[in-house]
C-alpha cells in the first residue's frame, strides 16, 4: 500500500513499551486495526532508513512486512500485545462530500479527524530503541 493513512506520534515509551497516538489522515480509512500485524507494521515505519541504525530494520525487510507467511511465522518474535483505547471521532459524522478538497484536508489534519491511542509491548526492548517520545511519522500500516 503506497498511501499514508495514519499519522503516529509517540506519546511514551518505557522499557519494552510505547504509547502512540493514531491518527487516521485520509477517507480511505475506516478504523483502527489493533492486531499483533498491524502493530509491527507500525513500528517498522518508525525506521528512518539511512539515518540511524535500528535493531528492526535489521531483522526484516519491507517484503517481509507484506508477506502475511512470514508475519504467521515472526510476529511473535517482536509484539508481545496491543491494545487501543481512547478512539475519539470515530465515525466519522462530517459531511466529507460536500467538503472541497482543501476543506477535506484541513479536515483530516485537525481535531476532528479520527485519533486513538495504541499501546505495543514488544518481546524485547531493541524492537523500539529507535523510537523516541515526541517521535512522529506517517504510516501505511493495514490489517492484513
Amino acid at each position: 500500500m503506497a498511501t499514508s493513512l495514519f499519522r503516529v506520534k509517540v506519546l511514551s515509551k518505557q522499557d519494552n513499551t510505547v504509547r502512540l497516538r493514531l491518527r487516521i489522515i485520509t477517507g480511505e480509512q475506516t478504523e483502527f486495526p489493533s492486531s499483533h500485524y498491524f502493530a509491527l507494521m507500525v513500528l517498522y515505519d518508525s525506521v528512518d532508513f539511512g539515518r540511524i541504525r535500528a535493531p528492526l530494520a535489521d531483522a526484516m525487510t519491507i517484503d517481509n512486512v507484506i508477506d502475511r507467511e512470514w508475519l504467521d511465522d515472526n510476529v511473535d518474535r517482536f509484539i508481545q500485545s496491543v491494545s487501543l483505547s481512547e478512539v475519539v471521532n470515530l465515525p466519522v459524522r462530517a459531511d466529507l462530500e460536500s467538503m472541497s478538497s482543501a476543506e477535506r484536508r484541513r479536515f483530516w489534519r485537525g481535531a476532528d479527524a479520527p485519533h486513538a491511542t495504541l499501546e505495543i509491548t514488544v518481546a524485547a526492548p531493541q524492537w523500539i530503541e529507535h523510537i523516541r517520545k515526541g517521535g512522529e511519522w506517517e504510516s501505511r500500516a493495514y490489517d492484513p
